[in-house]
């Protein structure tokens, strides 16, 4: 009985590092961790700008149109974004829309932090932040 235990012990153990294997490499680790923490941020961001345009005065009305904000632009400019960080390139489109997103951010906290920001801060806002969503990091470096 103790056999079949170590066994399967080492039966786990050896499924267990075929299947994160990846992680060994030191290059991955590092892409893969900024990633799981950027979309971890960027999940909680959305949660935290409901409550604060609710905090802010604004109805379920005013939060329809921050996150209307958010789809709209996907919508109207996608085709084209496809096409301009082609000609960019990919590094400094991801790069270029993370500095878009941390200026955003940063005017929404500096907002937040001073009193109670207007809905069009939160709408203007949320419409700058959708270009950081679209050049999410692929894995494929150039």
């Amino acid at each position: 009985m103790i056999r079949a235990v170590s066994h399967d012990g080492h039966a786990r153990q050896e499924w267990l590092r075929r299947r994160v294997g990846v992680l060994r490499e030191p290059n991955f680790r590092r892409f893969y961790t900024g990633y799981s923490t950027s979309l971890l941020g960027s999940a909680m961001s959305t949660v935290a700008i409901a409550f604060a345009v609710l905090d802010s005065g604004a109805r379920a009305t005013g939060l329809g149109w921050v996150f209307a904000a958010n789809v709209v632009p996907q919508v109207l400019f996608m085709p084209v974004a496809g096409a301009v960080a082609d000609r960019l390139g990919r590094r400094r489109a991801m790069l270029g829309a993370d500095v878009l997103r941390c200026a955003a951010q940063a005017s929404l906290a500096a907002a937040l932090f001073v009193g109670r920001p207007p809905l069009w801060l939160f709408v203007m806002l949320a419409w700058l932040a959708v270009w950081e969503r679209r050049s999410s990091p692929h894995p494929s470096p150039r």
